[in-house]
Formats: structure tokens, C-alpha cells, sequence
């Protein structure tokens, strides 16, 4: 990871996924954490005793503070430590601090106390979907926001290998923190929008880019209205990605019906990129000294690459490409 990512907040995974009074380790681009939550006050530290080393996240809450499980060393919620059983005293000891934020169900860290907040939606997902892979965040992010793969991966679902593809256009409109693609109106190719009304299975996609970490999907009906929008929100740690994905089903008649629907077969999507994902990471590993040839449709995955690694490239005026779907 060369990118610049103290400024940034990152989530660490669904509020209802973590227990109150009881520490949980989660990972993140700046290392191992400790986060947990007492009287709705949520707390956050790096995973690491300054006694000797060892990981608080294997402690445990005693009266709200934070103990240590090699010592017993006591730390209360602004990391200071409050008590040391073999002195019977206080040092001057703390731990390091991280900001948490719970915004969207999910909590959120940083490091940095002028990170801005990224515009996520303020509407209640109607569907929530975690998971992980062994992916980088550059993969993970190109996988989520390019269509190509869809044909081969999730055939029959979203495209099927076998229909008669037809170009499209594409325009990326750069923005100030990422990029979106809009792309034109699509025919429904797949089970997921064949299931829908016959008025609604003309959609437009759109695949917006936050930096660093969020992918936004949303199809548009024929009037430009959002019918659906997806928002991953990831988390790169040494291990690879998790995300906490939300799904916005945004018609009365959808929620209603199509819950469960788009529950179980996003889960089915989800497995399958996570394994054609791992299976190019797996592969990638054979191959440091790689390279890779890119065409005018890898215009998204380039983006990205330059948002993260080469920001000088980055395009700064509207981009037009086409892709056969």
C-alpha cells in the first residue's frame, strides 16, 4: 500500500456485528486494532499493551476500562492507564488512540483528526452484506466497478457468456474526490434485472469511485431516477479486503418484494468474486515481475490504478470509451 491513507476513514465492519462490553481486534491500513463499545461510547486504540507487548484486543472490560490479559494493566476509554495490580498504583503509561464514528451502520476509524467523511448515503440500506477476501484494495475495487467480468463470473445473473453483446457507450467525468462512469442504457441481460417489471428493465448504470476506498453501483430507470444502488465500503489490512456492502432497493414495490431476492442472489455473487478474486491473487504471487496489458474497456481499472498509486495521471477532463456488454 503506497497510497496516503491516515487522512481517510475506514470501516471496520457492521455496528450490529460487535458485541458491547467486550474488546474486539479488527485490522486496518494503519495496523492492528481494539475497539469496543460501553454505554454507547465507542472506543478505539492500536492492539498493543505498552507494558510488554501484548494483545489488549484478548483482554477484557472490567468496569468499563480496558484490562490487559499478560498483567492486568487497566486502561480506561481515553486510553490513559488507571491502575497497575503489581504497584498498586497508576503509571504514566496510554495507548494510542483512534478516532471511531458510526455512520451508516458501519463503524469507521481514523487517525487523523481533519479526515473528511466520505459521502456516503443518508438513507437506511434495506440490505446489508459483509464478507472478506485475500484481494488487494486496487482488485477488490476494480472488480466491484467493471462490468467485463460479469459475463464469465456471474453468468446467467448479471450478463450471460452466450447472449450477443452490443457496444456501448461510456463517459468517466472526473470529480474532485474519485471519478463516476455513466454508461449507456442496457437491456436486462441477466436474472437479476430480468426479474423486474418490464418498465424497468431498461436501466442505465452508473459506477462511482471515492477515494480511497468506496465503490457506489446505482441503475437508473429510463426517467434518471435510481432504482438500485449498491455501496461497498472497504478496508485494506495486511491480510487483504473486507467491506460492508448496503443495498438501497429504492421503489416501495422492490423493498417489498425484493428483499429476500436480492439477499440471497448478491450472496451468490459475492462467493463468486471473492473466488475468482483469490484466484488472481493466488496467481499474482507466482508472478512478482508482472505486467499487464490493458485496452481502451480497462479504462475504470486504469483510473483506479492511478487514483491510488500515480495521482499525477489521474484524468482531468471527461474520458469516452466504449465496451461490448
Amino acid at each position: 500500500m503506497t497510497y496516503y491513507h491516515q487522512n481517510t476513514w475506514w470501516p471496520l465492519g457492521f455496528e450490529r456485528d460487535f458485541k458491547a462490553n467486550q474488546p474486539h481486534p479488527v485490522s486496518s491500513p494503519f495496523g492492528a486494532l481494539v475497539i469496543y463499545k460501553t454505554h454507547n461510547h465507542w472506543a478505539g486504540f492500536k492492539d498493543i499493551c505498552p507494558h510488554r507487548g501484548a494483545p489488549l484486543s484478548q483482554g477484557w472490560l472490567q468496569n468499563g476500562e480496558l484490562v490487559c490479559p499478560y498483567h492486568g494493566w487497566c486502561f480506561n476509554h481515553k486510553g490513559k492507564n488507571t491502575f497497575v495490580p503489581v504497584i498498586n498504583k497508576a503509571t504514566d503509561a496510554a495507548l494510542e488512540c483512534i478516532s471511531l464514528r458510526v455512520e451508516g451502520g458501519i463503524v469507521w476509524a481514523t487517525t487523523s483528526d481533519t479526515a473528511p467523511f466520505p459521502a456516503i448515503s443518508a438513507l437506511t440500506q434495506d440490505v446489508i452484506l459483509g464478507g472478506n477476501t485475500t484481494a488487494n484494495l486496487l482488485n477488490t475495487l476494480e472488480n466491484f466497478l467493471e462490468g467485463s467480468h460479469t459475463h464469465y463470473v456471474h453468468n446467467g445473473f448479471i450478463r450471460s457468456e452466450n447472449t450477443k453483446r452490443s457496444p456501448l457507450k461510456a463517459r468517466l467525468f472526473p470529480q474532485s474526490n474519485g471519478f463516476k462512469v455513466v454508461y449507456e442504457a442496457e437491456p436486462a441481460k441477466g436474472l437479476l434485472t430480468k426479474l423486474l417489471p418490464k418498465n424497468y428493465q431498461l436501466l442505465t448504470p452508473t459506477a462511482h469511485y471515492i477515494y480511497p476506498n468506496i465503490a457506489v453501483l446505482e441503475y437508473l430507470t429510463q426517467d434518471q431516477q435510481p432504482l438500485i444502488r449498491i455501496e461497498a465500503c472497504l478496508n485494506e489490512s495486511k491480510a487483504g479486503c473486507t467491506y460492508a456492502a448496503r443495498v438501497f432497493l429504492l421503489r416501495p414495490w422492490l423493498r417489498f418484494f425484493g428483499k429476500w431476492v436480492v439477499k440471497k442472489l448478491f450472496g451468490i455473487i459475492i462467493q463468486q468474486d471473492k473466488r475468482i478474486l483469490e484466484m488472481q491473487k493466488n496467481n499474482l504471487d507466482n508472478f512478482p515481475q508482472r505486467s499487464f496489458v490493458s485496452t481502451s474497456a480497462d479504462t475504470v481499472g486504469k483510473e483506479l490504478y492511478f487514483w491510488l498509486y500515480q495521482p499525477h495521471q489521474k484524468a482531468s477532463e471527461i474520458v469516452d470509451f466504449e465496451v461490448y456488454w
